[in-house]
C-alpha cells in the first residue's frame, strides 16, 4: 500500500521516525504482513530502539519463517543488545 511505499522512501533517506509512522499506518491496514513488520523493525533499529525492533522482527519471523531480511535484522538487533 502507499503507506509502505512512503515508509521505504523515508527509511532510505534515513528519516527513521517518519518511516516508522508510515509502516505503522500500513500495519493498521494489514497487521499480518511479515514484510511490514520487518520494515518497521528496520526503522526502529535505525532509531536505536533495539528492544522494540527485536520484538517486531520476532513477529515478522513468526509470520514468515523464511524471510531472510527479518532474520538478518534480528541478528543485528541481538548483536547491538549483546545477546
Amino acid at each position: 500500500n502507499a503507506w509502505y511505499g512512503l515508509g521505504t522512501i523515508y527509511l532510505k533517506q534515513e528519516k527513521s521516525q517518519l518511516a516508522e509512522y508510515h509502516f505503522r499506518r500500513a500495519l493498521a491496514i494489514n497487521p499480518r504482513n511479515a514484510v511490514l513488520h520487518c520494515y518497521l523493525g528496520m526503522a526502529l533499529l535505525a532509531s536505536g530502539r533495539c528492544d522494540e525492533a527485536l520484538d517486531v522482527l520476532e513477529t515478522a519471523i513468526a509470520l514468515d519463517p523464511g524471510n531472510p531480511l527479518a532474520k538478518l535484522r534480528r541478528a543485528m538487533a541481538l548483536s547491538r543488545l549483546r545477546r
